[in-house]
């Protein structure tokens, strides 16, 4: 089972947030723990920390990527005009 599965699994049982660290977010987006770093540093990706230690809820995530991909259709848009 991926994490995929695992956390929407969770998630429809337990109804309550999935919180991954960022291993997790860094193989559920595909790109490396460094980038996901430098994301949170810009302010680029919604987190939050638990002591020193950076989470993210995977419904912001989803959220996150849905308004990412709705600004690129945008500038694409525009860039057409």
């Amino acid at each position: 089972m991926n994490i995929i599965n695992h956390y929407e699994q969770k998630e429809k049982t337990i109804e309550q947030k999935i919180i991954v660290n960022i291993t997790e977010v860094s193989s559920y987006l595909d790109v490396s723990v460094s980038e996901i770093r430098k994301l949170v540093r810009f302010g680029e990706i919604p987190y939050f920390r638990v002591g020193n230690r950076i989470k993210f809820d995977l419904k912001q995530i989803n959220a996150w990527i849905e308004e990412s991909e709705k600004n690129e259709k945008r500038k694409y848009n525009l860039w057409l005009e």
